[in-house]
């Protein structure tokens, strides 16, 4: 116990050993989800890219390995499908007249079967925030480059809210594509998950302290992978 703190001490109180930084990063976020596809079935949630945001902070902990802090914020992916199908309903039937012949027999008269064309409309908006800690290790590309390695593990919040329209077009006696509204049903799912993080990206130096930061990172999203590029900027102190 004495060895490993005074390894901890030494460790931290060197400059060589113990270097603090913090950046920022934008960059496009895309998610990619499990879905499937079927003759009159939707799935809307198939995932897509949008805007994202970062932020790190982190410390060196040797001439080429450390950890680090970072929070992602991908912007919402909204999403939004529709289908046409064809429904033989029921439909409504007269009054049953009975006909009765001499013999017994007797026949029945109704309305046949009303059919129409409904249209489904799905609307989907999906949104994930991410807080990954990662370890990493860096190779000197040269004096001004070093290409660094990550992985850790991401733990993710994935938001998902649906509304479903359903709209019967057609009805007997009614206009032709007079839409009507039967109800609008809406679900939101709240998503928290922990899953594997990796990424790649190359500090670039600027004088002593600042980094240009370009990046790509892969994790584990709801359902699917999130894939990250981004550029950014860190400060060394």
């Amino acid at each position: 116990m004495r060895t490993f703190t005074l390894l901890a001490l030494s460790l931290w109180a060197s400059p060589t050993f113990a270097q603090v930084y913090i950046g920022g990063a934008v960059g496009l976020d895309t998610t990619l989800v499990t879905s499937f596809e079927s003759a009159g079935a939707l799935q809307p949630d198939r995932g897509g890219t949008t805007p994202a945001l970062a932020v790190r902070a982190g410390i060196a902990l040797g001439q080429r390995w450390g950890a680090e802090v970072e929070v992602a914020h991908a912007f919402t992916i909204e999403r939004s499908d529709t289908s046409d199908g064809s429904i033989l309903a029921a439909g409504a039937r007269a009054p049953v007249r009975i006909t009765w012949t001499s013999v017994g027999d007797f026949g029945i008269d109704a309305f046949p079967p009303i059919r129409f064309a409904p249209t489904f409309h799905i609307e989907s908006e999906q949104q994930l925030t991410a807080v990954n800690a990662l370890a990493w290790v860096s190779y000197a590309m040269s004096s001004r480059i070093d290409l660094v390695l990550a992985a850790g593990a991401a733990f993710n919040r994935t938001s998902v809210e649906q509304r479903v329209r359903f709209e019967p077009v057609l009805l007997p006696g009614f206009p032709a594509g007079l839409p009507i509204d039967l109800f609008a049903p809406s679900m939101r799912v709240v998503n928290y998950g922990v899953g594997p993080v990796v990424g790649v990206e190359t500090r670039i130096g600027l004088g002593d302290h600042l980094r240009v930061v370009p990046a790509l990172r892969m994790s584990t999203a709801f359902s699917g992978w999130s894939v990250r590029p981004t550029v950014g900027v860190a400060w060394m102190f």
